[in-house]
């Protein structure tokens, strides 16, 4: 029977069917983590269809059970992470930049979201110093560079920041920086939902922090 087995797979691996295995079968990491129903609907979403961010895989897993429901959060870029951190974290402050996409997300936020729309790329940079201290601040939209460096003074502490597509040449003028000022880095590689080429998110802090890393 074994060696039925074996054959059989051998034969599903040589052919194109291959592909449709990793998409149907129940132990399929494509199924487990909601890879497949994102690609088909092309919204980042898990098994179940709730929204995530759309973040790697890896960062999903670690942070699903570091966040606190005592934290405040920053967010450059609204999108389904808003919705994601919303059941996380006490406070989610989200700046956007596209009213469109304002006022469809709008539809869908809690009470402990605020989301401000701000069209002017300075404004959209330095909404974070009209709103307090954050104990997370997540860089995912326009000019994340400027982004970075305007949020630091609202940065608690122990603050961290999570990063989106880490991997971009772009961004190393600000990383440097952040090096400078003794923060550490971990960077999260793998699939995110609906893509299927890899790409990378990072968490930047320092030695003392909310995460206890």
């Amino acid at each position: 029977m074994r060696q039925i087995i074996e054959l059989v797979w051998k034969i599903i691996r040589a052919l194109p069917l291959s592909l449709l295995v990793l998409w149907i079968h129940p132990k399929s990491f494509l199924v487990k983590v909601g890879w497949y129903e994102s690609f088909r609907k092309n919204r980042p979403i898990d098994k179940n269809g709730a929204p995530i961010p759309w973040f790697t895989y890896p960062t999903l897993y670690f942070l699903d059970n570091k966040l606190d429901g005592i934290f405040r959060l920053f967010e450059y870029g609204s999108g389904y992470s808003t919705l994601w951190f919303s059941r996380k974290v006490k406070e989610v402050v989200s700046v956007e930049n596209d009213a469109i996409w304002k006022e469809s997300l709008s539809k869908s936020l809690t009470s402990n979201v605020e989301l401000v729309y701000k069209k002017n790329p300075e404004d959209f940079i330095n909404e974070i110093k009209n709103r307090g201290q954050f104990d997370i601040v997540v860089i995912d939209g326009i000019e994340r560079v400027k982004c970075c460096f305007a949020c630091l003074d609202n940065l608690n502490p122990d603050g961290i920041i999570i990063w989106d597509d880490s991997e971009r040449e772009d961004f190393k003028e600000a990383w440097l920086y952040l090096n400078s000022l003794g923060f550490r880095e971990i960077t999260f590689s793998g699939l995110k939902p609906a893509l299927f080429i890899i790409s990378q998110t990072s968490i930047l802090y320092r030695q003392h922090n909310i995460l206890g890393i």
